[in-house]
């Protein structure tokens, strides 16, 4: 039996809020935003409802602690094989998107 619409629209919600929430709390209390991301990837399993691309850029998919660039998280540019590599310090995890260059005429 499936979950009403409004179950997984309130899940959506949910996960995008604890996402703001770990952004906001970061310099504070960096252990409370990675808490923040373990909860929202609970919700997202339960639900079965899946995180959007934007957002899976944000956190370890390995620990699933939050990334902030330079802090928790190395962004390096592959411009070989055009990607973007973003590995993370805490566990050593990998995560790679690929780009396209921009076409000159």
């Amino acid at each position: 039996m499936s979950r009403p619409k409004w179950v997984k629209k309130m899940a959506e919600e949910r996960i995008k809020k604890l996402f703001e929430e770990a952004k906001e709390q970061f310099e504070e209390h960096p252990d409370r935003s990675n808490r923040y991301i373990e909860l929202a990837h609970k919700i997202s399993k339960k639900h079965n409802k899946k995180i959007s691309k934007e957002l899976k850029k944000k956190f370890c998919p390995l620990c699933k602690s939050y990334w902030v660039p330079g802090n928790t998280v190395k962004v390096r540019i592959d411009s070989e094989n055009n990607r973007i590599v973003y590995k993370c310090i805490k566990c050593k995890g990998k995560r790679t998107y690929g780009y396209s260059e921009e076409k000159k005429e």
